[in-house]
């Protein structure tokens, strides 16, 4: 049963409520997750109001891709994405060995790997999700909300 507050929304005002909802949300977690009192609490929770918002739009696989825009436009991307994959790994190693080190670090801690974690997830909820639900408004504009979005979140949560 849909919410009566958003059940007369247009398609494209519901998206842009979820976008920003979303957006704030992550803001209300990057301007608490510092915080040594109670507040720091409140980061959680806007991390849980994000993840209610963005679980809202997902029914399916299918409605998965959609909402944070998966569009594979042929097997060129397809292509074309292997080959950033194995140059970046090849020029990795090469780096390392010119370096003289070894080719996968041994010391490789849970941090790195927390890491890059952090990184996926925030390309999947900026540039996948909120630029995907801004996307009726233009590619410009949905590109500069994603952008604008990702600064914030960065200034506050440095």
């Amino acid at each position: 049963m849909m919410n009566p507050l958003i059940k007369g929304l247009s398609p494209g005002r519901l998206s842009l409520l979820e976008g920003f909802c979303c957006l704030l949300g992550i803001l209300v977690f990057a301007l608490c997750i510092h915080k040594v009192d109670f507040t720091g609490y409140f980061a959680y929770l806007g991390l849980l109001f994000s993840a209610y918002v963005i679980s809202r739009s997902i029914q399916d696989i299918a409605s998965f891709k959609e909402v944070f825009g998966f569009v594979f436009e042929g097997r060129r991307v397809l292509v074309y994405t292997c080959i950033g994959i194995v140059s970046g790994c090849l020029l990795a190693i090469l780096n390392n060995y010119l370096h003289e080190e070894p080719i996968c670090p041994a010391n490789l801690t849970r941090f790195a790997l927390i890491a890059s974690m952090i990184g996926i997830m925030e390309e999947l909820v900026f540039r996948g999700y909120l630029q995907t639900k801004m996307r009726f408004l233009g590619p410009a504009i949905a590109i500069a909300t994603a952008s604008a979005g990702h600064t914030a979140y960065k200034y506050l949560v440095i």
